[in-house]
């Protein structure tokens, strides 16, 4: 993937610092546990003769909400504008985002690693589904591929560390009204001959710009730069997968 695709040069890394962050989730969670047992509390006007009670386990973290294959299948059969979005503005959008929403506050406090590490490990994680599930087998040999999920894993981790540093703070920071996301909107679409007269393969072409929400938080904004996709698809009758990829 170019680098200096609207996808990539947009990101930079938050200057936030990351024990800080996880402190402020930890407080955060704390304040919400007192809250709780104030609720739970009895008043005055109640009885308070002991009831028995059964005794019951631990309740399990939360399910951390990564990935999803759901997010990456492309239905065959879809003309080239529906294909194209399915593609950019649905599954590279969601690989983009993947991770950014409550459940990852509850598995970084839960964790013994650093902050870092719970996002490294969240971005291969979402990497791994978004791989099986949207290209070809044997992708590893397709140096476009492979650049696709490198770009697209490096967005992830970006939009992850803004997600952080912008979702759960809007006490001390009024302006960050929801946690910082990107997406991609698909501007033109042209359907070309691949040349190889098969028809279960096709090629795209788009034109598409990467959007954000950072008018909405201390993120960066939109840019309003377009770049140029290409997109070899290959059908099973079932599902499209990509290919080949190009972008300029």
């Amino acid at each position: 993937m170019d680098m200096n695709s609207p996808a990539i040069s947009m990101m930079h890394r938050s200057g936030h610092d990351r024990t800080h962050r996880r402190a402020g989730l930890a407080t955060a969670a704390a304040a919400t546990a007192a809250l709780a047992l104030a609720a739970c509390a009895p008043s005055n006007n109640v009885d308070a003769t002991p009831e028995p009670v059964e005794t019951s386990t631990s309740t399990p973290a939360p399910e951390f909400e990564g990935a999803s294959p759901e997010d990456f299948i492309i239905p065959a059969g879809l003309d080239a504008e529906a294909a194209a979005e399915a593609v950019v503005e649905g599954a590279l959008t969601s690989w983009d985002n993947a991770g950014a929403n409550d459940s990852l506050r509850d598995r970084i406090l839960a964790s013994d690693e650093s902050f870092d590490t719970v996002i490294t490990e969240v971005v291969a994680e979402n990497r791994q589904v978004a791989v099986e599930n949207l290209f070809v087998e044997n992708w590893e040999s397709v140096p476009s591929l492979v650049d696709l999920a490198n770009g697209s894993a490096d967005i992830n981790y970006q939009n992850l560390q803004w997600f952080t540093s912008t979702a759960w703070s809007q006490d001390e920071k009024p302006e960050n009204i929801e946690g910082f996301k990107t997406s991609r909107d698909v501007l033109a679409v042209q359907e070309i001959d691949d040349g190889d007269g098969n028809p279960n393969t096709r090629r795209i072409k788009l034109d598409y710009t990467t959007l954000t929400n950072g008018d909405k938080n201390e993120g960066p904004e939109s840019s309003g730069e377009t770049a140029t996709m290409i997109i070899d698809l290959v059908s099973d009758g079932k599902q499209d997968r990509i290919a080949d990829f190009e972008v300029f």
